[in-house]
C-alpha cells in the first residue's frame, strides 16, 4: 500500500477482512454512536463488526462468511453472536426473506432497533436486533436512492424512498407499524436524497441537473442549485453520480469532479477534485472522495493533505466516528483519524511550529477552535524562547497574545497567590540559576505584568462606561476586532525566531495581533473574568515588590484600587503583623466578605475570651452606616451568636440597626435570643407596641412547647399554683420559680412557665385575646387563668379551678373578690363530684346569693329533713324580703296617688 502525504490526516490503516471468495461485500453502514459496524453480502448475509477505538479488529474466526439457515429464530441469532464473545467480528445470520440475493445497500435506525435493507431493487424493513423481517416495500419501480431519520428519544423514525419524478415518506413506530404513509410528487428524479435539521423537518434531493430543497409539512419545493455551465466549468456527463448528505447544518453535494458545500455561515464553497469521484464521505473534518475505484484522497478545504492507495475496484466507503470503512467486495479496510489535537502536539513537541500552525489553519474547525489551537502553539513558541534565556523577546510574545499570567507566573513561582511564604531551598553548587533568580528575569515580568495591568483597566472602564467588553466589535485599543487571528505574532505569516535582528523586542506599544487579541478579550471576557485575572495579576505584583524590596513599587500599588488577592495579602501582612493595616485595607476596597471571614477565622483561633469576637462585632458596627452590606451583618452576627452569645446581644442591644430588621434575624435563631432582646426592649426601652408583646408570648411559648419535646415532658403543669401577686419588670426579666421535679430539665420548663405567666401579669400592652389563641389547647393552666380574668370570662375561671385543677378554696376567692358568680361555683362544684360537706359549706355561706334551683339542686338526699327545712325556710325568708323590698320599691308616692284620685273624681 502506497500513500502520499502532505500530513496524515489518517496514520493507520488495517485490513480487517481478507474477505470470502463465495460472499463478496456489497452493503456497509454503521450505528450512529461508531460501535458497530453492518456489513452486507452478495450471498444476502449481515456480518457485524463490533468497534472498539484503539484496538485491532479481527474476525470471529479464519472461515469466509457464509450462510445461516434461511430462517434463524431469535434464539439462533442470539447463539450466534454470543459465539463472537471477545472478537470484534460476529456473523449474525443470513436474512430471511431475501432468498440468497446480493444485498445493495443498508441503512439503520438504531435508535428504534431497526434495519432498511435493500435487496433485488426491493427495500425491506428488519428488526435489527432479531433480523426478523417486518415490512416488503414492494413497487413498481426501485428506488434510486433513500434515507432514514432515527433520533433517540422520540417514538417514531423516518424513511424517504426516492424514486423517479416522487418520494415515498414513510413514519414508523417502536413497534416498526408503519403510522403514516406519504408521497410527494416532483418535477425531478430523486438520484439522492437526505433529511436536513436535527428535527427532519426538510429534505434535500439531488437530480441529474439540480439540488433542491422539499420542505415536508407543506410539500414546498425550492431549487437550490442547478447542475449546469452557469454553476461549473465542466460540462456533465448525461447520467453523472450525483450524491447529497448532510452534517448539522452543512449540505455537501457532489457530481462528478464537482464538489459544493453549503452551510448556514460561510454559504457556498466549491472544491474541485482533479478526476471524477466515485464517492464522496465526510469524516470529522475532512472530505473524502473516492477516486478511481483503487484510492481515497483527503481534503481540508480547498487543499489535499493525503492520499492513501487501497486497491482497485474500491466501491464503498462509510464514516463510523473517528474511522473510515472502504471496500473493493473481497476486502474490509479501517482507517484510523489522527485527531487534530494529536497532530498539533506531535509538531508542538518537534518544534515545527509554523506547519502546526498551517495545519490548524487548513482544517475546517470552528473559528474558536482555530484561535484557541492557534493560540497553544504561539505560546508553546513563547515557552520555547524563554526557555533558551530570550525573556524580553519572549514577554513580548506573551504580552501580545495576552497570554494567561498563570502561563508566565509558572516561572515566578514566588508570585503565585498559593506560593508559601518560607525561603526557597538553596540552589545546589553548579546548578544553573531559575528565572526567578535572574534580575534581568523579574524585570521582563514586571513590564509584563504592568502591561497587562493596564490591558485589564482598559477593559474594566470600558465595560463601566457602555463599551465593548460584552459583545462590541471594537476595540477599546483602537484596532477593529475581527482582523485574522491565525498568523504568527509577527507580520509575513511566519513564525519568529529568538535570533538576533528579532522584531520581538520589548516596547510598550502593542502589536497589531495583540490589539486583535485585547479586541477579542474585549468582546469575550465577562467583568468577572476581568476581575480574577486582575486579582492575579496585582498579586503577583505585590509579591514581585516585595520580593525585590521595592518599597516605593508597593506603596504605589496599594494606594490605588487594586485586586490583590485577599488570602496572599492576608498571608504576606499577617507575616510582618500587620493586622489593623489589613482590615483597613479590606474595608477601604470593599472586601468586606473575605475580611469578615478572616475575622472569623482569628476569633475562631483566640484563645482569650476577650479578643475572641470583639474585633469582629468592630467590623460589623462599621458596616451599619452601609446599608447595601447589612447582610453581611446578619450573616456573621449569626456565628458570634454562636460563639459568643453574651456579646453577640450586648451588639443587638446597643446598635443603630432598626429594630424590625433585628427581630427578624433572631427570628432565624433559637427562640432565647429573641426572647432576651425583646426582654431589653419591653423592660429597658419601655416599648408599649402590642406586636412587641405580643412576640414575646409567642416566642416564649414556642420555647417551652420545644423544651417539653426534647425532654419528653408529658405533662401539662410543671409548676405548682401561682397565687396573685405584685412583682416588678426585674421579676419578669429574672424571675425563678421552683421547679415541679428534682431534674435540671424539669426546673427549666417550670422557670420558662414562670416567666411566661409573671409577664401576663405584668404586662398590659398585649391583647389578651391573640395571647390566649397563642397558648396550646392542653396544659398552661395558670396562663390561662390570667387570661381568663382579662377578658371577664369568670365562668370558664371557675370551670378551670374546679373542674380541672380542684382548687376550690381558689374558686371562692375568686368569687368574693368580684361579689359575683355564686350560683356558677356551686353549679361547677355539683358537676365536678365535690364532697357534700363543702357544697353545703357553700350554700350556708352564700344562701344569701343563690338562686333557689340552685339551692334545691345542692341539697342531697341524704339530708335531714330538719336541716333541709332550714335551709328552705331560710332561702324562703330572704326570698320574701327580697321580694317586699322590691314591691315596696315599686308603691307609688303620696303626691302620685293624689293626682290619680283627683283624676278619678273629676270622671266620676
Amino acid at each position: 500500500m502506497a500513500a502520499s502525504v502532505t500530513f496524515r490526516a489518517f496514520d493507520r490503516t488495517t485490513l480487517l477482512d481478507s474477505g470470502p471468495k463465495n460472499a463478496a461485500i456489497t452493503a456497509l453502514c454503521a450505528t450512529a454512536d461508531g460501535t458497530r459496524l453492518y456489513i452486507g453480502t452478495a450471498q444476502g448475509d449481515v456480518a457485524l463488526y463490533h468497534l472498539q477505538p484503539g484496538s485491532n479488529p479481527r474476525r470471529t474466526s479464519s472461515s469466509t462468511i457464509e450462510s445461516m439457515p434461511k430462517s434463524p429464530s431469535v434464539a439462533s441469532v442470539a447463539s450466534a453472536a454470543s459465539s463472537a464473545k471477545g472478537d470484534r467480528c460476529a456473523l449474525v445470520s443470513h436474512t430471511p426473506g431475501v432468498a440468497k440475493r446480493a444485498i445493495d445497500d443498508l441503512a439503520l435506525a438504531d435508535n428504534h432497533d431497526a434495519m432498511l435493507l435493500v435487496s433485488d431493487s426491493t427495500p425491506h424493513i428488519f428488526r435489527l436486533s432479531t433480523l426478523e423481517p417486518v415490512h416488503v416495500l414492494a413497487d413498481a419501480r426501485a428506488p434510486m436512492s433513500f434515507d432514514v431519520f432515527s433520533a433517540p428519544d422520540t417514538p417514531t423514525f423516518l424513511v424517504a424512498l426516492g424514486y423517479p419524478k416522487r418520494v415515498l415518506l414513510l413514519e414508523l413506530d417502536e413497534q416498526l407499524a408503519i403510522v403514516e404513509r406519504k408521497e410527494y410528487p416532483l418535477p425531478i428524479n430523486a438520484r439522492s436524497i437526505c433529511f436536513l435539521t436535527e428535527a427532519a423537518e426538510t429534505l434535500a434531493i439531488a437530480s441529474s441537473k439540480e439540488i433542491s430543497i422539499l420542505t415536508l409539512a407543506t410539500s414546498e419545493l425550492v431549487s437550490v442549485l442547478v447542475w449546469s455551465p452557469t454553476s461549473f466549468s465542466l460540462m456533465l456527463s448525461s447520467t453523472p453520480q450525483t450524491k447529497v448528505f448532510a452534517r448539522a447544518h452543512e449540505l455537501v453535494a457532489f457530481s462528478n469532479a464537482n464538489v459544493l458545500r453549503m452551510d448556514d455561515t460561510t454559504g457556498r464553497v466549491r472544491m474541485d477534485w482533479t478526476t471524477v469521484l466515485d464517492d464522496l464521505v465526510r469524516c470529522g473534518p475532512y472530505l473524502i472522495g473516492l477516486v478511481g475505484q483503487r484510492s481515497v484522497q483527503i481534503k481540508v478545504g480547498q487543499k489535499l493533505v493525503q492520499t492513501i492507495d487501497l486497491a482497485p475496484t474500491v466501491t464503498s466507503l462509510v464514516c463510523v466516528d473517528r474511522a473510515l470503512f472502504a471496500t473493493n467486495g473481497t476486502k474490509l479496510w479501517q482507517l484510523d483519524m489522527v485527531p487534530i489535537d494529536a497532530l498539533v502536539d506531535r509538531l508542538i513537541a518537534d518544534a515545527q511550529f509554523e506547519p502546526a500552525i498551517a495545519i490548524v489553519e487548513a482544517s475546517d474547525l470552528a473559528v474558536e477552535e482555530k484561535i484557541a489551537h492557534v493560540r497553544s502553539v504561539q505560546l508553546a513558541y513563547a515557552h520555547r524562547v524563554f526557555a533558551k534565556g530570550k525573556f524580553e523577546d519572549a514577554m513580548a510574545v506573551f504580552r501580545d497574545l495576552c497570554a494567561p499570567p498563570d502561563a508566565v507566573l509558572q516561572y515566578f513561582p514566588f508570585t503565585l497567590a498559593t506560593a508559601s511564604s518560607s525561603p526557597p531551598l538553596p540552589r545546589r553548587p553548579g546548578a544553573a540559576k531559575t528565572p526567578a533568580e535572574i534580575p534581568e528575569a523579574r524585570r521582563a515580568l514586571a513590564r509584563f505584568l504592568t502591561e497587562r495591568r493596564s490591558i485589564l483597566n482598559r477593559l474594566r472602564a470600558a465595560a463601566a462606561s457602555g463599551g465593548a467588553t460584552g459583545g462590541g466589535a471594537q476595540s477599546v485599543l483602537g484596532g477593529a476586532a475581527g482582523g485574522s487571528l491565525l498568523g504568527s505574532v509577527v507580520g509575513g505569516g511566519r513564525m519568529p525566531t529568538a535570533g538576533p535582528g528579532s522584531i520581538m523586542a520589548s516596547t510598550s506599544s502593542l502589536s497589531s495581533v495583540a490589539r486583535d487579541y485585547v479586541a477579542r478579550m474585549s468582546n469575550e471576557l465577562t467583568p468577572d473574568e476581568v476581575d480574577k485575572q486582575s486579582v492575579v495579576v496585582d498579586t503577583a505584583l505585590l509579591r514581585l515588590y516585595l520580593h525585590d524590596r521595592s518599597d516605593s513599587m508597593l506603596g504605589s500599588l496599594l494606594r490605588v484600587r487594586n485586586y490583590c488577592d485577599v488570602e496572599s495579602t492576608v498571608a504576606i501582612l499577617t507575616e510582618y503583623h500587620k493586622y489593623s493595616e489589613l482590615i483597613d485595607f479590606m474595608f477601604a476596597k470593599g472586601l468586606h466578605e473575605r475580611a469578615l471571614d478572616f475575622l472569623m477565622q482569628q476569633a475562631s483561633s483566640a484563645t482569650d475570651a476577650a479578643d475572641r469576637c470583639g474585633p469582629l462585632i468592630a467590623y460589623l458596627t462599621k458596616l451599619e452606616a452601609q446599608p447595601e452590606h447589612h447582610a453581611l451583618i446578619w450573616r456573621y452576627l449569626g456565628w458570634v451568636f454562636q460563639a459568643d452569645s453574651a456579646l453577640a446581644l450586648d451588639y443587638v442591644k446597643q446598635t443603630r440597626l432598626d429594630s424590625g430588621e433585628i427581630i427578624t434575624f433572631l427570628t432565624s435563631l433559637a427562640p432565647v435570643h429573641l426572647i432576651d432582646y425583646l426582654e431589653f426592649m419591653i423592660v429597658e426601652q419601655k416599648h408599649q407596641a402590642p406586636y412587641i408583646h405580643e412576640q414575646y408570648i409567642r416566642n416564649l411559648v414556642e420555647m417551652i412547647e420545644e423544651a417539653r419535646a426534647d425532654h419528653d415532658e408529658d405533662t401539662s403543669e410543671v409548676v405548682g399554683p401561682v397565687r396573685n401577686g405584685g412583682g416588678t419588670d426585674q421579676d419578669v426579666a429574672a424571675g425563678t420559680p421552683v421547679p415541679a421535679s428534682p431534674s435540671d430539665e424539669a426546673a427549666a420548663l417550670a422557670g420558662l412557665h414562670a416567666r411566661l405567666l409573671r409577664f401576663l401579669r405584668e404586662s398590659q400592652a398585649y391583647g389578651a385575646a391573640t395571647a390566649l389563641a397563642m397558648l396550646p389547647t392542653s396544659g398552661y393552666h395558670e396562663e390561662k387563668l390570667v387570661l381568663y380574668e382579662r377578658l371577664g370570662q369568670y365562668d370558664r375561671v371557675l370551670e378551670l379551678l374546679v373542674g380541672t385543677l380542684h382548687d376550690v378554696q381558689r374558686a371562692q376567692a375568686v368569687v368574693e373578690r368580684v361579689n359575683a358568680y355564686h350560683d356558677d361555683l356551686v353549679g361547677h362544684c355539683i358537676a365536678a363530684g365535690t364532697s357534700t360537706a363543702v357544697v353545703l359549706a357553700m350554700l350556708d355561706k352564700y344562701l344569701d346569693h343563690l338562686d333557689m334551683a340552685v339551692i334545691l339542686s345542692a341539697i342531697p338526699d341524704s339530708l335531714p329533713a330538719a336541716r333541709v327545712a332550714d335551709l328552705i325556710a331560710r332561702a324562703a325568708a330572704r326570698l320574701a324580703a327580697q321580694a317586699h323590698s322590691d314591691a315596696a320599691a315599686s308603691l307609688p308616692s303620696e303626691a302620685s296617688c293624689f293626682g290619680m284620685w283627683k283624676k278619678m273624681e273629676i270622671g266620676t
